[in-house]
Parts: structure tokens; sequence; C-alpha cells
């Protein structure tokens, strides 16, 4: 195969001469879509707890970083803010794991509980080849079991005795939202459906968290 320099070369002077910039201008087109385009899956948003509660269909399966409020106590992780309150499972909550322990692969939220007992009854699921409009989810990058480690040490260190006190925290990762619920097809080819993240299925969002960084009077304790 001669490719397109190969053609070219087969071509008059003139053509070559008019060819020449508009398949270097395509080529560097081309080249600026492809850097856009991981720029945006790869640069996280700035957002707020706010902005995740009150519009989360917005913010699904984008790469955020937003600084608020975290609760780490007993059967919940979350961020919280009860300024915000909207129809959510848990209203100004948002569910926290590090990383993505459903090892999403592809999503579809357009089925309730109801809905997908239903199509279990009637022998619709099928795994991958499940008859659904799948979105295939932005990967992540997980934090290291020692850095998660490192977080708690310095979150346990800065809350003192009082592990229950909110701490303000700066975090980076994927926004998950489930809808009415969410029909998930993990990457061990596993399928599941859930009708909520955290505790009992409790949480309407979450965020698959890449880095988190406690905050503290300017300060900041790293865990990325």
């Amino acid at each position: 195969m001669k490719g397109i320099w190969g053609e070219m070369n087969d071509k008059s002077p003139e053509t070559r001469k008019f060819l020449s910039p508009v398949i270097g201008l395509c080529a560097i087109l081309t080249g600026t879509a492809l850097i856009a385009r991981a720029t945006d899956v790869r640069t996280p948003m700035d957002i707020t707890v706010c902005d995740l509660v009150r519009r989360p269909l917005d913010f699904l399966d984008k790469r955020i970083r937003v600084q608020g409020k975290a609760r780490f106590v007993f059967e919940v992780q979350a961020l919280v803010d009860e300024t915000c309150p909207a129809d959510n499972k848990i209203a100004g909550m948002i569910w926290l794991d590090f990383g993505d322990p459903d090892n999403i692969l592809k999503y579809f939220g357009g089925w309730t509980t109801s809905d997908y007992l239903l199509a279990v009854k009637a022998g619709e699921v099928k795994g991958e080849e499940t008859s659904v409009a799948w979105q295939t989810a932005s990967p992540i990058s997980p934090m290291e079991p020692r850095k998660i480690s490192e977080f708690y040490r310095a979150f346990r260190k800065k809350s003192g005795v009082k592990a229950h006190k909110d701490v303000l925290v700066t975090i980076v990762g994927r926004f998950d939202f489930t809808e009415k619920g969410l029909l998930i097809y993990s990457q061990d080819k596993g399928l599941s459906f859930k009708p909520g993240f955290g505790h009992i299925g409790g949480y309407s969002g979450r965020i698959a968290i890449e880095s988190i960084e406690l905050v503290e009077k300017g300060n900041r304790h790293s865990a990325q």
C-alpha cells in the first residue's frame, strides 16, 4: 500500500503543492481534537457538593474536583452539606468510595428496581447482551492501599478522639449516579443492579475517589 504520501508523489507538482497544506491542516486538526478529547476526559471539573446534589445528571460519569466536609463514622462515609437538600435519597450527602468497588465497565440508568425484576422474570437480562442503551464508564486511577492508609492516619490525627467530627477535604474522582436504579456490567463480566450506593443502597450519588486531601488552615495532608 502506498499510503497518502505515496499517492501524492504520483501527482503533478501543482497538485502536490495544493494538497500538502491541506493534509497538514487536517493532521493538525486531528491532533488537536485528540488532545482536547483527552483533556476533557482527564481534567477534573471544579464543582461544589451542592452542584452534585442539585444537578447530578450534569456530572454523571465526569471526573470532578470537589471540596467539602467529609464524615467518616460507622456506616457513613460521605461528603455532607446540609445547606443543599434535594430529591436525593439522603439529601445533601454523597457517598465516598476509594476507587470503584463495582469495577464498572458499562452502565444503564433507565430502569427502576421493579423494571429490573420484571426483566429478570421475562428472561430479558442476559449479561452484556441485555438489550439496553449501555454507556461506557470513564476509567479511573484508584488510590494505592498505602495512600488510603496514610489518609486515614492523617484523618484520625486531625480529628483526635472525636472521630465523628466532619473534616474539610478536597477530592478528585469520578461521579456516579444511580438515577432510579443502575444496571452495571462489570469488568469481570458480571451483571448487577444497584438501587443506590453505600450503606443499604441509601445514596443516589457517589464519588469513586482517585485522590483525597485533608485541608486544615491552608495546609493539606495529601493522599494521591
